[in-house]
């Protein structure tokens, strides 16, 4: 009985990362400091701005009063609450644009109860998921150099058959079309990416002008999705007319 209750008593820390674009409002920052403020106790909160600047909240409440104008956008948040000034037993939430993972969680406590409060925060942060999280698992470079580099290797290698013997292409013109076609799917994945960072954010916080700007933003998002849909099932009308042609 007495190594039963050790076991629960020793210091762990529980964790989960991930890199998922979301989108934040006041009601699922309220959820989190709930968790935190039960599990742990009153968490401060620290955001960055697009205007390399930081500020320090007591409570969501006055979070949501922040302007947040385009020049002053928020671009991160982090929750820190700690248990009666005791660091063994502490709570960080990290909810981010500038780093590779947009989430980071850290508890530590118990066995009991830091497992506990790292599940209930991950549940909260699978509804701030935004529906486009797919499209971020696409690296459009690799993707590119993948599919046109197997197309090149196809069209640049000209082979004739003379004698029996396979004869290639000029190497140098060859080396040339290489660089081109680098060149050509670098610009072309950089490009995609920013358009995709530009028009479907990875991260997001409904608080103040932010609001209004998500607003026509979700205009111009699903015009994009609606006009590819039909594009797309127009190609496949037109392949399945020709096609019976």
């Amino acid at each position: 009985m007495v190594e039963h209750r050790s076991q629960y008593n020793m210091s762990t820390t529980a964790r989960l990362e991930w890199k998922h674009p979301m989108l934040l409002d006041e009601a699922s920052l309220g959820k989190i400091e709930a968790i935190l403020k039960r599990s742990v106790g009153k968490p401060t909160i620290t955001v960055s701005c697009a205007d390399n600047t930081e500020h320090e909240f007591t409570s969501v409440g006055a979070l949501a009063k922040y302007e947040n104008s385009k020049g002053s956008r928020i671009e991160s948040i982090r929750f820190c609450a700690v248990k009666d000034g005791d660091w063994s037993k502490h709570a960080r939430v990290s909810l981010t644009s500038y780093s590779y993972r947009t989430l980071e969680i850290e508890v530590k406590g118990t066995q009991a109860t830091a497992p506990k409060a790292r599940d209930e925060l991950a549940e909260v942060c699978e509804g701030i998921r935004v529906w486009y999280w797919p499209i971020y698992r696409i690296d459009f470079v690799s993707l590119l150099f993948g599919g046109l580099f197997v197309l090149w290797l196809a069209t640049s290698i000209i082979v004739r058959i003379q004698k029996g013997a396979l004869i290639l292409s000029n190497a140098t013109a060859d080396d040339v079309a290489g660089v081109i076609v680098a060149v050509a799917i670098i610009s072309i994945g950089s490009a995609i990416h920013f358009l995709r960072d530009r028009l479907f954010p990875r991260f997001t916080v409904l608080i103040g002008q932010e609001i209004r700007r998500h607003k026509t933003l979700e205009k111009v998002q699903w015009g994009i999705v609606i006009g590819f849909g039909v594009s797309l099932l127009a190609g496949i009308a037109t392949v399945a007319i020709t096609g019976r042609g």
